[in-house]
């Protein structure tokens, strides 16, 4: 994400985890977000962003995201 004055630094949009009914409560949702942190880690991402629905939301607080307070968004 380049920044004026700034080095540019690599950011990972995080989408669309789902685990099957039969496969949830079983740590499986959150293996896949640790895989996915650990990838981005080794890449040297900066940053993690997703946008979470209101149930998942203590989910992704467990797993150490919070809300963002730098980023502004206009609906299309």
């Amino acid at each position: 994400m380049p920044k004026p004055g700034k080095p540019a630094s690599c950011w990972v949009y995080l989408g669309n985890v789902f685990v099957l009914p039969a496969h949830r409560n079983a740590s499986t949702g959150g293996r896949l977000v640790e895989a996915a942190i650990a990838f981005s880690e080794g890449i040297g991402a900066a940053r993690m962003v997703l946008s979470p629905s209101a149930e998942s939301q203590g989910f992704y607080r467990r797993l150490g995201f919070h809300p963002a307070e730098e980023l502004s968004m206009r609906k299309l």
